[in-house]
């Protein structure tokens, strides 16, 4: 049974493991800065990158609620017009809106570098960072879409080489940039806008073929729009909070620990942002087999790689945490180069108290997906707003209050717990209509 074409093991290992491995590349974009400004700028660097990281969680969940969000309309639609149809207008979509991003972001940089903690010492390193990646914004747009199109037209190994040719030319960019040519924040950043160029070169063979969609831009049709962004908007909104979350951890940080403990927290983040990947890897992998049941109308294939995917996402949880708590201080080091004690101690706390959310996290971002893959887009943006906003704003405040740095360590967990009880509940129980 499992071996059928209708759904099979070998099939959902194929799609998970390029997704996974195409995430985690694309992750270390953010991962690369982080440890070439921890060590190349210095502490104020990291501090800086994390301030400006709201910034690149807006144009990243942009671009994927538009890349999502045709991706998913793209898969449940079989018939080649549509699927033309949906991709020229995502790609003519998606550059107008990064665009206008980029325009808007460059306009107000100063008053939203305040917003987000830009102290005084700090302003020109958060400026730099953050004018220099929304340049790149639609760079970054046509990168994600290509990569989604992909995924979901039987080419995920493409996929995952168009992510890692993204990242390896950021890692590289890095180091060349940070150090032998000593332009700091401005290379790191520089290196981070370019990177996806190459990506986007990997995946142009792919639309030349006779029997694939073309590349090309279309007219703005509104009606696909409208489905793109509500099919993609709970992945737009997990982005959002990520930077909401990221902002009022910030503030709630300097408040009782001083810029050591913003410092520790983008070291925690960054390390998310890898398990994030993970679990990423997992619900996008798993989204084109899942929709391609739903069109089918196979209730067996999508329970299947329902079953499949939590699975997964349970034995990466308990691995990964793992590798955490017992590597904390390695962890914490690498990103500490000059050893300063405070940072040491805040960040291995952090790391080993902080995600302990791992596997409640991870539930809460497969059942998100299979949601908008199942064309439940309604249950979808419900979870979202639960774990993104409704929950962790003022459980974190709550626990910080009461317990102080670990309470903050300690909200996305406690988070996750409430939030899972709503997604039995629309699970099992039919809570939320669509």
């Amino acid at each position: 049974m499992t071996n059928s074409k209708e759904y099979s093991l070998k099939r959902y290992g194929h799609y998970i493991m390029a997704s996974m491995v195409g995430i985690i590349g694309a992750s270390i974009y953010v991962l690369a800065d982080t440890y070439f400004i921890a060590n190349g700028v210095g502490a104020d660097g990291l501090a800086a990158l994390n301030i400006a990281l709201p910034v690149w969680n807006l144009m990243n969940g942009l671009n994927m609620m538009v890349g999502v969000g045709s991706a998913i309309y793209f898969s449940i639609h079989s018939d080649p017009s549509s699927r033309q149809r949906s991709f020229s207008t995502a790609l003519s979509f998606g550059l107008v809106l990064a665009i206008v991003e980029a325009v808007l972001l460059m306009i107000f940089h100063r008053p939203i570098a305040v917003l987000l903690g830009a102290s005084p010492r700090l302003f020109p390193l958060v400026r730099t960072y953050m004018l220099v990646i929304v340049f790149f914004a639609p760079v970054a747009m046509v990168n994600m879409i290509l990569g989604d199109i992909l995924r979901n037209d039987g080419a995920p190994k493409r996929a995952m080489v168009v992510q890692l040719c993204g990242s390896l030319v950021n890692c590289v960019a890095d180091y060349i940039l940070i150090y032998p040519l000593g332009m700091g924040m401005f290379g790191a950043a520089l290196a981070t806008g370019v990177s996806p160029i190459l990506g986007i070169f990997v995946a142009l063979p792919h639309f030349m073929k006779k029997d694939r969609v073309k590349l090309r831009l279309g007219p703005l049709r509104f009606e696909l729009i409208v489905n793109f962004i509500r099919l993609g908007l709970a992945t737009l909104i997990l982005e959002l909070s990520n930077g909401v979350i990221l902002l009022v951890f910030n503030r709630l940080l300097l408040g009782v620990a001083g810029e050591m403990g913003v410092a520790a927290y983008g070291i925690v983040a960054n390390v998310g942002i890898v398990t994030n990947a993970l679990f990423n890897g997992v619900a996008q992998g798993s989204q084109p087999l899942i929709s391609e049941s739903i069109n089918k109308t196979s209730s067996k294939g999508t329970h299947y790689y329902y079953r499949l995917g939590l699975g997964t996402i349970a034995g990466i949880s308990l691995i990964s945490y793992a590798i955490i708590a017992l590597g904390a201080e390695s962890i914490a080091n690498a990103f500490n180069e000059g050893r300063i004690v405070e940072l040491q101690d805040l960040a291995v706390r952090g790391l080993r108290l902080y995600f302990l959310a791992l596997p409640f996290t991870g539930f809460n971002l497969f059942n998100t997906m299979f949601f908008s893959a199942s064309n439940q887009s309604r249950r979808s943006l419900v979870l979202s707003m639960m774990r993104g906003f409704v929950v962790i704003l003022p459980l974190v405040v709550g626990l910080a209050t009461i317990a102080g740095v670990d309470g903050i360590w300690l909200a996305v967990m406690v988070t996750e717990w409430v939030t899972i009880a709503f997604c039995l509940k629309m699970r099992y129980f039919d809570w939320v209509k669509e």
